[in-house]
């Protein structure tokens, strides 16, 4: 009886199941140092340039007074 899976196919899906883990591991630790950032007040770089997180609250915060500016322009206020 042949065998489902040869050596070679065996080796090549171990490698890429280590490559996953990998990939995976570095996206968790990217995410860790993105929210280590924002906790403490510090902007991310990337490509060059500081981006500073804000969470949802905040960005609606934001929102609700730009809405707010705009309608007061609008109105003379």
């Amino acid at each position: 009886m042949k065998d489902l899976f040869d050596e070679k196919d065996i080796v090549e899906n171990e490698t890429q199941q280590v490559f996953l883990q990998g990939v995976n591991a570095g996206i968790h630790y990217m995410m860790d140092k993105i929210e280590r950032q924002y906790k403490n007040g510090k902007p991310i770089q990337a490509n060059g340039s500081l981006y500073w997180l804000k969470d949802a609250k905040e960005n609606l915060r934001d929102i609700m007074d730009d809405m707010e500016t705009e309608y007061n322009k609008k109105c003379g206020k």
